[in-house]
């Protein structure tokens, strides 16, 4: 099973191209399959199956991997050494992880094999995962003859690989790239001891460099926004002919202020004795160039241009009257003086020039790119207004929003083989549920305490009952298995912590479903799709959003009840893994691992842009989650989690690496809950349905429902559009002796009664083969249970534990 999801859940290794038109005539920059697909000419010979047919790695050239990758056997991939012999099949042809080729291999600097009595004994792992408290050699090799420390603390790895930094104290390794970036990566700090004082990191190709530690994406530079944490991208930026630039700052000053005898530029650059004299010395071309009074030469356009160039009016003495002065010019706003006879109409800051009808209008600065604001933009006559959200302010550049109480995030990380916690402030890490085979995504309901999870490995959704403390300091307690029926690769799973259910995703089934947060009650609301992978909720707004990377790779959005469904984004996504969604911006944001990039757009698809991008940054981006200000992200081949900037691209950090095989990641801070948190639609009645009760999309129409009722598996709904029957039980219908209609269900156990009663709330009669119950027999604070040894309705508190329930 778990050989499956690498090759079809979590490893989309035969790549899945965005569709084409069923022709040949593809585009000069895209290759012709031999099914007449497009394709980017680009993915030709790339080792993945992009075409489906698999024309476009046919008569390919002989590929040499680097000296970190070795080429899989019966095909031209290359993947990774530290991939051969891990127990997981990489290679199309499983080759990776044969035992012919295992047996053989030599194991990486810094990993070496299980014991020899291991079932899994060629495969290769970490030397810091021998004697950490997790089983990973499929046999417990890697687990004994251990010599723990106090507490059980993680033995130390004996070494670290040839292009990775062993910390000091806790004997930690790290990339070698992260020692001496002025982050904190060691647990101990120690990767940030002795280093050369200001030592500077290399940018990379597409970035850049704004003092040392800090680098930038380039496009960002010269956008009239300090990105830069000292404002080096807004410098050397390019001065009009009308402007002098200052040496040191880069920044432009009138020219006027040149020699005018005041300090402008903070170098005094403008005041320059020398260039000041030669100024003054300076024989004009009359031809070319007008003197000042005062001596200044300055071009000879600026004479009677309407403007004191000289900066003592004498450029604009005893010049003839101007169209300018006469009506403006005829112009809306200003009227620019081109010449001493000639002029052309121009607008005030904020507004734009209508060719066709000579008049200004205004700009909406909020729909610019890129966005001029942080979190919200407000559009006003001439400019604009930028505002925060709660619990944020505006800070002096009127841009940026900053929280008032500026908070790092847990990060709950899902590692294959276990469940972290992530401290992003101290970036320590810490087990939480540890022994897992195939754990991919992760979700925790903080106001239970409940840890949530999916398994590809064994097939299941299982949970974890978590400590009080919302720091999860302690392990999770046992494990409780929530669903195992009918799961096949469940990708995604997400929590509706106002309704309580849980949402998943499952790529084997190419189904979306809900359930009651026990999974005793489950409904398949979509069964048609190719390849879902990721979904996350919108509960106040009633609203979910799900990607999909199979043949039409997709982000589409519908109702938390399964209606109005539609896709929202089709072009530029190939490989969409991670989404999530900023419930403050009202964004949704993904990570695509094909194209190496993380987008963000409006709720309904509108507005897309691209945060950041790159191989150096997102080589094979997975799990997605967003909180405050800041991005995170785990990425296989970095093997680690990472951040950015979600407005700018820029604060690149990777905020821990050496997690082996990070897949999903959930933010676990109440705040996320409490900021996207309403008043429950379906009331503590459950909105009188039998069975579940879910949100819709929430509209400003006061007539449209806020909630549908639903039914589980093989149950239908009924008439009234709230209870449900049981398609497998034989009922009818019969009157009783003072005309009351009464429903006979037959064949019932004790269980199914119990749970029938719950479900229905009627009033029952029970005899030896049937049990009959009065339709909606119930009162706002009385739910009707049945004794089935008095065979008799008892009145039940709906808030007080059910007996015999599950």
């Amino acid at each position: 099973m778990f050989e499956k999801l690498i090759f079809f859940a979590l490893l989309p290794l035969f790549a899945i191209a965005a569709p084409s038109s069923q022709t040949s005539r593809c585009q000069e920059n895209e290759f012709v399959c031999a099914n007449k697909r497009c394709i980017p000419a680009v993915w030709r010979c790339d080792g993945q199956n992009d075409c489906k047919d698999n024309s476009d790695e046919e008569k390919c050239p002989t590929v040499t991997c680097d000296a970190n990758h070795r080429m899989c056997h019966n095909s031209s991939q290359c993947i990774p050494l530290r991939w051969f012999c891990d127990g997981d099949s990489d290679c199309h042809d499983s080759s990776d992880e044969s035992e012919e080729f295992c047996r053989y291999l030599e194991c990486p600097v810094g990993n070496q094999h299980c014991s020899t009595e291991d079932p899994n004994k060629f495969r290769c792992i970490p030397n810091e995962w021998f004697c950490d408290g997790e089983v990973d050699c499929h046999g417990g090799g890697d687990e004994t003859d251990c010599d723990r420390e106090e507490n059980n603390a993680t033995p130390s790895p004996s070494s670290c690989g040839y292009n990775e930094f062993m910390c000091s104290n806790v004997k930690q390794c790290i990339p070698l790239a992260a020692r001496c970036n002025n982050l904190r990566d060691c647990v101990d700090g120690t990767d940030e001891t002795r280093c050369t004082p200001n030592q500077p990191i290399t940018c990379g190709v597409n970035q850049f460099k704004c003092t040392i530690g800090e680098c930038i994406p380039k496009q960002l530079t010269c956008n009239q926004v300090r990105d830069c944490s000292n404002g080096k991208d807004e410098e050397g930026c390019s001065c009009t002919e009308k402007e002098f630039r200052c040496e040191s700052s880069g920044s432009c000053i009138p020219h006027m202020w040149v020699c005018d005898k005041e300090s402008d530029c903070s170098d005094g650059s403008d005041e320059n004795n020398q260039m000041c004299d030669s100024i003054k010395d300076l024989t004009c071309d009359a031809e070319t160039h007008f003197r000042c009074t005062s001596g200044t030469c300055i071009a000879r356009g600026w004479r009677c241009d309407g403007t004191d160039d000289c900066a003592d009016g004498s450029d604009e003495s005893d010049c003839d009257p101007h169209p300018c002065t006469m009506s403006n010019g005829g112009c809306d706003q200003q009227c620019e003086v081109v010449s001493a006879t000639s002029h052309r109409c121009t607008c005030f800051p904020g507004y734009s020039f209508d060719e066709e009808t000579q008049t200004c209008n205004d700009i909406d600065e909020c729909l610019k790119t890129p966005f001029p604001c942080m979190y919200a933009c407000m559009n006003l006559q001439s400019t604009y207004k930028c505002v925060c959200p709660n619990d944020y302010h505006i800070t002096e550049d009127g841009r940026t929003c900053v929280h008032d109480s500026p908070r790092q995030p847990v990060l709950i990380v899902a590692n294959r083989r276990s469940i972290m916690k992530l401290d992003t402030a101290t970036k320590t890490v810490t087990t939480l549920v540890g022994g897992t085979t195939g754990a991919i995504s992760v979700e925790v309901d903080l106001y239970q305490h409940v840890l949530y999870y999916t398994d590809v490995a064994v097939e299941k959704i299982i949970s974890v009952q978590l400590t009080s403390d919302e720091d999860f300091q302690k392990k999770g307690r046992s494990s409780v298995t929530v669903l195992n029926d009918g799961i096949m690769t469940p990708d995604g799973i997400a929590i509706d912590w106002i309704h309580h259910h849980f949402y998943w995703t499952d790529t084997g089934t190419n189904t979306l479903e809900v359930a009651s947060m026990d999974g005793s009650l489950r409904k398949i609301l979509f069964s048609d799709l190719d390849e879902p992978r990721s979904i996350v909720l919108d509960p106040s707004d009633g609203n979910m959003y799900w990607t999909d990377w199979g043949f039409i790779p997709s982000i589409s959005k519908s109702g938390m009840d399964g209606s109005g469904r539609h896709t929202i984004i089709t072009e530029n996504i190939h490989w969409p893994n991670g989404l999530t969604i900023d419930y403050d911006a009202r964004k949704i944001y993904w990570a695509d691992a094909k194209l190496g990039r993380i987008s963000c757009s409006g709720l309904e698809g509108e507005n897309i842009r691209v945060i950041l991008e790159g191989e150096e940054y997102l080589p094979h981006p997975f799990g997605l989650a967003v909180f405050d200000d800041t991005l995170y992200w785990t990425d296989w081949d970095k093997e680690g989690v990472l951040s950015v900037d979600k407005h700018t691209g820029g604060n690149f950090q990777v905020i821990h690496s050496g997690l082996g095989s990070p897949m999903g990641l959930v933010v676990a801070d109440r705040s996320r809950m409490f900021r996207n948190s309403s008043s429950n639609v379906c009331g503590v009645l459950n909105g009188g349905c039998s069975h579940l009760c879910l949100p819709t999309t929430r509209t400003s129409d006061p007539t449209l429902p806020l909630y549908k009722c639903a039914c589980p598996v093989d149950y239908s709904l009924n008439d009234d559009g709230k209870t449900c029957t049981s398609m497998s039980a034989t009922s009818d219908m019969a009157e009783n002796a003072d005309s009351t209609k009464l429903i006979s269900i037959k064949g019932l156990t004790k269980d199914l009664i119990d749970r029938h009663d719950q479900q229905f709330n009627m009033r029952c009669y029970v005899d030896d083969e049937s049990i009959d119950c009065v339709p909606e027999y119930s009162s706002d604070s009385l739910y009707i249970d049945v004794s089935v040894t008095t065979h008799t309705c008892q009145a039940q508190n709906p808030f007080t534990e059910r007996k015999g329930s599950k």
